[in-house]
């Protein structure tokens, strides 16, 4: 037999990006083509036990039935909780770092009852408080495209 010679591997870091399409869904795609169609955020409403879901789901999370009534919120709310980022983190939609600081919050929307989780546009803690309104901001006509992105950050009301 032969003594074969080992050799090292050779390793190459390389951050792929592969661009491609999903199907939603009907339920995420109607939330979705309301917020770019019409500028409205929808969510579902379990017939069981009344919660409503947003983003909504095909079925409710407490008690599991198919969930198909829809209902309209306000694009206000109020703040439930919050938190201010100082580290640079990958943004996932676009592969860039995110510029720091940014501000993501839980906001109870008027007429819901779970919170939806999205940007806010005030990065100072000491100008924050739970229980503030906010309002959505959503991109301008032509420039929304079917994403939860559409609705850019929610604008601290102060008053």
């Amino acid at each position: 037999m032969t003594e074969e010679k080992k050799q090292d591997l050779v390793e190459i870091s390389e951050l792929l990006s592969v661009p491609h399409k999903f199907a939603t869904g009907p339920t995420m795609g109607r939330f979705l083509s309301e917020i770019r169609d019409h500028k409205r955020i929808v969510a579902n409403k379990c017939p069981k036990c009344g919660r409503t879901q947003l983003p909504p789901r095909i079925v409710c999370a407490a008690c599991h039935v198919q969930v198909d009534d829809w209902i309209e919120l306000a694009p206000r709310g109020e703040i439930t909780s919050y938190d201010v980022t100082y580290v640079p983190t990958l943004n996932p939609l676009t592969g860039k770092m995110r510029e720091v600081p940014y501000t993501t919050a839980s906001i109870l929307l008027d007429g819901g009852d779970t919170t939806f989780m999205h940007f806010l546009d005030v990065t100072d803690p000491k100008k924050l408080k739970i229980g503030m309104r906010c309002e959505a901001v959503f991109a301008p006509d032509g420039e929304r495209q079917g994403r939860v992105t559409d609705i850019v950050h929610f604008h601290v009301i102060t008053e």
